[in-house]
C-alpha cells in the first residue's frame, strides 16, 4: 500500500484529489503526534546502560522488530524474512540497546540525522520489560547525547498510544503538532 504523510489539513486535501483523479480510495492509516525535546528530564531509579547494538545481537533485534511491528502495525512478520534488514539497521551505526545485568531490554533507533534535527524511532522494549522506566530511560539518554551534540531531538508517537505519549512528555519532549499518514488503495 502507498501513502503519504504531513499536516492533516494538507494531506487530506491532497489525497481526496488524487484519489478522485485515479479513482482509488484512501484512509487514515496511522494519526501521530510530533514532539521535540530541547531539555531532557532524565528517569530517576532507572537500572540499565545505552549500547550500540551489534550483530552478535542479531536475534535479539529480530524478535524486537517483529514485536514492534506488530505493536505498531498490527502485522505479524516472520523473522527470517526481516533478518537483513535487521542486519542493516544493526550496520547503520544508529540502533541502540538497553541492557540491564546482561540482558538486553529494549531498543531505539536513529532514523535521520539533518544539520539541526534527528528523529528517533523504533522505540520497543518486549512485553515482559515494559513498566521498569526502560524505553523512557533510552529515549531519555539518546536525546541527551544529540542534545550535547547541537541536535534536537524529535520523534512520532501514535496518538491512540498514551503510555508511550506520557512517556515522552515525562522525559521533556514538547507537542510540535500531529501528523496523519493516509493510505491509498489500489484494488
Amino acid at each position: 500500500m502507498c501513502g503519504i504523510s504531513g499536516k492533516p489539513e494538507f494531506v487530506k486535501v491532497f489525497a481526496d484529489q488524487y484519489s478522485k483523479v485515479l479513482g482509488v480510495s484512501n484512509k487514515i492509516s496511522l494519526s501521530m503526534e510530533s514532539y521535540e525535546c530541547k531539555k531532557v528530564i532524565k528517569p530517576k531509579n532507572v537500572h540499565g546502560k545505552l549500547i550500540k547494538a551489534e550483530l552478535r545481537y542479531l536475534d535479539i533485534v529480530s524478535e524486537f522488530w517483529e514485536g514492534f511491528v506488530f505493536d505498531c502495525f498490527g502485522i505479524s512478520i516472520k523473522i527470517e524474512k526481516q533478518i537483513s534488514s535487521v542486519k542493516s539497521m544493526i550496520e547503520s551505526g544508529n540502533l541502540y540497546l538497553w541492557e540491564v545485568d546482561n540482558i538486553i531490554c529494549g531498543m531505539v533507533n536513529i532514523a535521520h540525522k539533518s544539520p539541526q534535527y534527528v528523529r528517533i524511532n523504533n522505540v520497543y522494549t518486549p512485553i515482559e520489560q515494559r513498566k521498569k522506566g526502560y524505553a523512557s530511560a533510552m529515549v531519555a539518554e539518546i536525546s541527551s547525547i544529540l542534545i550535547k551534540e547541537g541536535l534536537a531531538p524529535m520523534l512520532y508517537a501514535d496518538i491512540t498510544n498514551n503510555d508511550s505519549n506520557k512517556v515522552y512528555k515525562k522525559i521533556g519532549f514538547i507537542e510540535r503538532g500531529r501528523i496523519d499518514s493516509i493510505a491509498f488503495d489500489y484494488k
